[in-house]
């Protein structure tokens, strides 16, 4: 093989690669301003996070010593800032609404109803198909945030 033709491979290599590597770091530097965001939500309280996570287009996390969770969300239009003093929670809710005919999510999040009955519950959508096109794990993330919330409740 001739030096033009491996040229000619490792250029047509990189051309298809390109794409995937500029989506990954753009994906990484996303996820890393949600955290920041997300870290500068929890200084602010005072607190520090136990567990975090960054999953489509939100981060959450909780600080298991002071019972506070926190979530920051971004979408196109804004961005929501929220904290949760759990120690103030009955109890939280799995949001799991699907289309009737095809069975298809239309909205998964988490709402929290708190002991003092005279307020009104929380609720945080993790995704909701009118904003997001696709699911992106956040399936597997309310879930597992359902269940650290409800261990936190007890």
């Amino acid at each position: 093989m001739d030096l033009g033709s491996i040229l000619i491979g490792v250029i047509m290599v990189l051309i298809c690669i390109a794409p995937f590597m500029l989506m990954m770091i753009s994906r990484k530097k996303k996820e890393q301003q949600m955290l920041q965001n997300l870290q500068s939500m929890v200084t602010q309280g005072q607190a520090e996070l136990s567990e975090q996570e960054v999953c489509g287009n939100y981060a959450i996390g909780i600080d298991k010593t002071k019972n506070s969770l926190f979530f920051y969300q971004k979408t196109e239009e804004d961005s929501k800032q929220e904290k949760i003093e759990l120690s103030q929670i009955d109890h939280c809710q799995l949001i799991h609404q699907k289309t009737s005919k095809k069975e298809v999510i239309e909205q998964l999040g988490l709402s929290f109803f708190p002991k003092d009955k005279k307020q009104t519950p929380i609720h945080w959508v993790f995704y909701d198909m009118n904003v997001n096109t696709h699911l992106n794990g956040e399936l597997a993330s309310v879930k597992k945030w359902h269940q650290i919330i409800y261990t936190c409740l007890k």
